[in-house]
This record gives C-alpha cells, sequence and structure tokens, in this order.
C-alpha cells in the first residue's frame, strides 16, 4: 500500500517507516545478487571498481548504512563524498518513489493564470 508524501511530517518519520526500510533493504540486497551474478571478466582484464565495489569492500553496503546516512543527504548536511552520496540517494529516492503515491500540483485557478499570463 502506498503513503502519501504528507502523512510524514520529517525526513526522520520517513526514514523510520518500515515500508521505507523494507524497500531500501529490498533494493541493496538486489544490487548485491547483480553484482555476485556479474560474469567473470576476460583473462587478463578486471572490471574497474566503482562505489559499489568500494562500498562492499568496506562493509557499507548495507540498509543501516544507507539509511543512517540519507537524512544528512536530503539536508545537505552529508560529510560522505560525492560518489557515495549520490548512490545512496539514488537508491533511497528510488525506494521514496515505489512506496510513495504521486500528489500532482493543484491547478492554478483562473485568476493565478491571467496574472502569470
Amino acid at each position: 500500500m502506498k503513503r502519501k508524501l504528507s502523512d510524514f511530517k520529517t525526513l526522520t518519520d520517513l526514514v523510520a517507516d518500515p515500508l521505507f526500510i523494507e524497500s531500501v533493504t529490498g533494493r541493496i540486497a538486489l544490487i548485491k545478487k547483480q553484482r555476485l551474478k556479474r560474469q567473470a571478466p576476460k583473462k587478463g582484464y578486471n572490471y574497474k571498481k566503482d562505489w559499489v565495489d568500494m562500498l562492499r569492500a568496506n562493509g557499507n553496503l548495507t540498509p543501516t548504512y544507507f539509511i543512517s546516512n540519507i537524512g544528512a543527504i536530503w539536508a545537505k548536511d552529508s560529510k560522505l563524498s560525492r560518489n557515495q552520496r549520490d548512490l545512496i540517494q539514488s537508491v533511497c529516492e528510488e525506494c521514496l518513489r515505489a512506496i510513495v503515491e504521486y500528489e500532482p500540483i493543484a491547478k492554478p485557478s483562473a485568476e493565478v493564470e491571467k496574472e502569470l499570463v
């Protein structure tokens, strides 16, 4: 069941939501599974390491790490590198879109439209 964004009063409420946590957990599990299924490189070649590989090597490719950092990232107060922020933000925003119902912006009235023209 999708929720409305207005149901969450603060970022903390959103990050603590069980559906959001479940969605992030599932997405990270999918990323790990995709990395394990990746073909071996040709003999004499190696894959170029990216931030997913680096987070996995450091033990930070976990839902706890992502959820504990996303609040600071959305508040523009994170001390992580840009690449780590981009990865965490893209995963968490994808999960947010999956659990939150789209709420269209109300159409402006005819008077407001005349003022805009």
